[in-house]
């Protein structure tokens, strides 16, 4: 059970129904922690943006994804697990072995 309850498109205000919409347009997440962020529609967006950065730096994938699976605490919720990771660290050249759920 989630500490915060999620907005429905219906409850939000016209800035958070705006970044959420741009959200699911781009195919980005809108749970997990943005169920918070969008409380703070700027936040969410900042963040957003924040992670479009990270994700397009100048760092090869493989390792991107290297330090994503390190960060990863065992035991994290599904949307932040390994198993979440799995389809973004394949095209980067990491292999099965390399990323498998501890």
């Amino acid at each position: 059970m989630s500490r915060i309850s999620a907005l429905t498109p219906e409850r939000m205000n016209p800035e958070q129904r705006k970044v959420y919409e741009e959200s699911v347009a781009r195919g980005l997440p809108t749970g997990g922690p943005y169920t918070a962020y969008i409380r703070i529609p700027q936040f969410m967006a900042l963040n957003r943006e924040m992670s479009n950065y990270l994700r397009s730096n100048s760092l090869p994938g493989r390792l991107r994804q290297m330090i994503v699976l390190h960060t990863i605490k065992p035991g994290s919720p599904p949307k932040l697990s390994i198993d979440a990771t799995r389809p973004r660290a394949w095209p980067c050249g990491m292999l099965p072995d390399h990323v498998r759920s501890t």
